[in-house]
């Protein structure tokens, strides 16, 4: 049940995120500006249709694996994608949550623009509390194949 439960809450949110990319895909602007590092007040790239459209993608293709990897829809791949789809997704998502040590996540040193100080507040915590929920989906579904009564 605990994987199920986790699998379920953070595919939910990846898929609200791939929502709005295709809303920024499609020409919307509404909260686009505070979404890309910046610069001296410029930002760092202007994200493109097909970047919108491709991160959305990715998104619920996480969403599908962590999905899977949870037990609410079937395994249509290798038997090993259960396991490792999630755990990917899950580093991932770490990975960004942690930054690149400059403009993104936790341990970035420009941390004066609007982007940063969101990323602080609401980005990376984001990204980090789905990246561990990613990986409990697989924690808990082992422990309830173990019989723990976890799951």
């Amino acid at each position: 049940m605990a994987s199920r439960i986790a699998a379920g809450a953070v595919a939910i949110a990846l898929v609200a995120i791939a929502a709005l990319h295709v809303f920024w895909g499609s020409r919307g602007q509404l909260g686009r500006s505070a979404v890309v590092p910046e610069r001296d007040g410029k930002p760092l790239f202007v994200p493109t249709r097909v970047a919108c459209f491709s991160v959305a993608a990715l998104l619920v293709a996480a969403a599908w694996l962590l999905l899977v990897g949870g037990g609410l829809l079937p395994n249509l791949g290798p038997p090993w994608l259960a396991t490792v789809g999630p755990v990917g997704v899950g580093l991932v998502l770490l990975a960004r949550a942690i930054g690149d040590f400059r403009y993104v996540g936790f341990f970035k040193t420009v941390r004066a623009s609007r982007f940063a100080v969101l990323d602080t507040r609401f980005y990376s915590p984001l990204c980090a509390l789905l990246g561990l929920g990613a990986l409990w989906v697989v924690v808990a579904a082992r422990m309830a194949r173990c019989g723990s009564g976890i799951d």
